[in-house]
């Protein structure tokens, strides 16, 4: 059994946020992953900010960031009691109602995209650049495709 850990920072908690637990939770399964265990934070553009900085040194938000629980390439993930600690995924609410917009599309595909996005981060997979030729991206976005249409968790229409 796979656990999820969902968290808010600096936002209001949103209402559909035990029904994008679920659509997490199916994605984990969809993709074989039994017994991990990872945390997601929604936040806003200011934590994400001071996250990018900090790790990244990048003066800006970003949509998603992954800290992945390996210790390095071709090690194991931590392993307690059976439970794969694979790591956290921070997503900035702000940055992805933008992204929405910009690219005409729902929030609530792009709320699926990033998640899948942290989440192969966390499997271990990279990309050099947002080239939508690259491996990883190419695969998020067939996961994306099976997924997506199988959920609806949040109103088209934000508030």
């Amino acid at each position: 059994m796979n656990t999820i850990i969902m968290s808010v920072n600096d936002i209001e908690e949103p209402p559909w946020l035990a029904s994008y637990h679920l659509v997490c939770e199916k994605i984990l399964a969809q993709r074989n992953k039994t017994n991990w265990e990872v945390s997601v934070m929604l936040c806003s553009d200011r934590i994400m900010h001071q996250l990018n900085m900090q790790y990244r040194q990048k003066d800006s938000p970003t949509d998603v960031l992954s800290f992945s629980q390996q210790e390095g390439e071709g090690i194991p993930l931590h392993e307690e009691n059976g439970v794969c600690s694979a790591g956290d995924i921070v997503i900035s609410l702000d940055t992805i109602q933008r992204n929405a917009e910009k690219y005409s599309i729902s929030m609530k595909e792009e709320l699926v995209r990033v998640f899948i996005h942290g989440l192969l981060h966390l499997e271990g997979y990279d990309h050099r650049s947002n080239n939508t030729d690259e491996p990883m991206l190419r695969l998020q976005e067939q996961i994306l495709q099976e997924e997506y249409s199988k959920n609806d968790f949040i109103e088209e229409k934000q508030s």
